[in-house]
């Protein structure tokens, strides 16, 4: 025990609680002591430290990882990752995943598979332009069929034109755009729409709630829903 708090001191920090290394360096004295053998003629705090330190490093790797993965598929994506690094700086470019596979005597298949685990993780609110205030969110397209595109569908494409320009000049010039990419089986992005309108993004978002408001209402007078 004594053995588990040196090592859980060891690694403590702000980000971290001693208390939960302790924790987990215990689960990893427990592994040890249910391995050990007298025959492996070690001691068994020797033996036992690099059981408690594995634990203790994986527990702070996940805690920072946005997705933990299992224990051996861990190792294999940094090994893969590895492998990559030397082979990046071997070539002088990014190797492909035949070449790291055959570095590494690795089915090609499961190379690329453990590539797809590296991920980095970003916010859909980071601003990916500081002057006009765009944010990831703005440059991906909206997947969900709102309750008025759902009753829109159930009546013809002119009809639908109609209503839709029963709205003001801005709010009917949005919904439209976005109606229309729809028929077509396209879709549009928020950042597409504010460079075809020359608007802001967030602006083209403020029009499309209000028009979405008023257009429940239009729907609701021509009794469609």
């Amino acid at each position: 025990m004594r053995l588990v708090v040196s090592v859980a001191l060891k690694y403590s920090g702000p980000s971290v609680s001693t208390m939960d290394l302790i924790q987990e360096g215990n689960m990893g004295l427990m592994t040890a002591a249910s391995k050990f053998c007298e025959s492996f003629n070690t001691r068994f705090s020797t033996y036992a430290y690099v059981w408690i330190t594995q634990s203790i490093l994986r527990f702070i790797r996940l805690k920072d990882t946005a997705i933990p993965l299992p224990a051996q598929k861990e190792e294999s994506v940094r090994t893969v990752m590895a492998a990559l690094d030397e082979l990046r700086q071997h070539f002088h470019r990014e190797p492909t995943a035949r070449e790291i596979a055959v570095y590494l005597n690795m089915d090609e298949d499961k190379v690329k598979k453990l590539l797809q685990y590296n991920y980095a993780v970003v916010s859909l609110d980071e601003r990916v332009s500081i002057e006009g205030g765009l944010t990831f969110s703005d440059l991906l397209v909206d997947q969900s069929e709102c309750t008025e595109t759902k009753a829109l569908n159930r009546i013809s494409r002119l009809e639908c034109e109609n209503l839709i320009r029963r709205l003001p000049r801005k709010e009917s010039a949005v919904l439209l755009n976005k109606y229309r990419a729809s028929i077509f089986g396209d879709k549009i992005t928020l950042h597409q729409l504010s460079s075809k309108m020359g608007l802001a993004p967030e602006t083209i978002r403020q029009i499309e709630l209000r028009a979405r408001a008023k257009m429940r209402k239009v729907l609701d007078e021509a009794q469609i829903g």
